[in-house]
């Protein structure tokens, strides 16, 4: 043993002790197996297996409640070099077994004092304040680190980490008795310096979010730069407009959708289409039929008509198809202008509100 621990041969007695004590009650009952456990701890202790000897006192606690069996626990803790939780265990013990004789009490306390003299302290900061904080693995609670941290004498690892930022572990040494700061700051992650975020807000759940072209889910990350928005609803107005991403800031769009005026544009973009398309047909058609009229004529000065009759046949296909573009032209034409007069082609009555948050300043669109 190192330090202040006993030897070997000291520590019998008091395990001993506290069997009696524990199994006293008992009688000449049928041992339960808090008390069974209880005496494989002391054989285990004594064989020097002091994990195994922790785990039966401590399932032997469990079940009897014994006071005692805390001294044992602290004992134990003590030969792993484990001087935190044993000074833990042992004020506990002080604190709860208060039927003890004034001489054991005083030998208990000596031996406290003298745990808590291997014991180390860490007084952990952490930037920013709202990470979370490991210490070897374990959490940390924001409570626990209001104060400083005991600790058993050795090495350490502080680890920090908040979304956002990167990930953060500052190993420390500290010998026994010894009180260290550790301080954590955390610096934002790589990804994180080139990215705010988008958020919106009042929408019909139908609306359909574009940012530069891609339909995209609110909240959404985005590069640092301006962005072209498109915001649109089956029935609603839509609405463009672009907006600035700051990094690590958040824009809130609040959306004031109205129902869409009229007949939507592509309508009448539609029926203007299919006009310019069907006057297209008729008017290359009718070029043919000029052509082959034209063909046809110069032939006929010099050869039997009978045998132009395949070229005046193809001219009068040309002929009917010219006609029918131009008729169709003409009837699609006259509904693009009853679209026309039917389609809402004012200011779109959907606005957005783009704020900054937290703060800043509303913008409408």
């Amino acid at each position: 043993m190192k330090g202040a621990a006993p030897p070997r041969r000291a520590w019998a007695p008091c395990l001993v002790l506290a069997l009696v004590v524990a199994g006293a009650p008992a009688g000449a009952q049928q041992r339960s197996e808090a008390e069974v456990r209880y005496e494989r701890g002391v054989a285990l202790f004594t064989a020097r297996n002091y994990e195994g000897a922790l785990l039966e006192f401590q399932r032997s606690l469990a079940l009897s409640g014994g006071v005692d069996l805390l001294f044992n626990i602290g004992r134990t803790y003590q030969a792993m070099g484990r001087y935190a939780e044993a000074a833990q265990t042992i004020d506990e013990y002080l604190r709860r077994a208060r039927d003890l004789p004034p001489e054991r009490r005083q030998e208990v306390s000596r031996m406290l004092t003298t745990l808590r003299g291997f014991i180390a302290h860490l007084r952990v900061r952490v930037t920013p304040a709202d990470a979370t904080v490991t210490l070897d693995g374990e959490s940390v609670s924001r409570e626990r680190l209001a104060s400083a941290l005991t600790v058993n004498p050795g090495r350490h690892v502080v680890t920090a980490q908040r979304s956002g930022y990167t990930t953060t572990a500052e190993p420390v040494v500290v010998a026994s008795g010894e009180s260290r700061d550790v301080t954590v700051s955390l610096s934002a992650a790589p990804a994180s310096l080139g990215e705010g975020t988008l958020v919106l807000r009042n929408a019909p759940a139908s609306a359909v979010l574009r940012v530069d072209g891609v339909v995209a889910r609110s909240p959404v990350r985005l590069p640092v730069r301006t962005h072209r928005i498109e915001l649109g609803a089956p029935g609603f107005a839509s609405w463009r407009g672009e907006v600035l991403i700051e990094p690590q800031r958040s824009r809130v769009l609040t959306a004031h959708m109205e129902r869409a005026r009229g007949l939507s544009p592509r309508w009448f973009i539609l029926g203007a289409c299919a006009t310019g398309a069907a006057a297209l047909v008729g008017g290359v058609f009718g070029g043919l039929t000029l052509a082959a009229r034209s063909e046809f004529d110069q032939r006929l000065r010099y050869s039997d008509v009978a045998a132009d009759r395949d070229l005046a046949d193809r001219g009068e296909t040309f002929r009917t198809v010219a006609n029918v573009g131009f008729g169709a032209a003409a009837a699609l034409g006259v509904a693009t202008v009853v679209l026309l007069t039917q389609t809402g082609f004012g200011v779109s009555a959907t606005t957005v509100d783009v704020a900054a948050a937290p703060g800043g300043l509303q913008l409408r669109f």
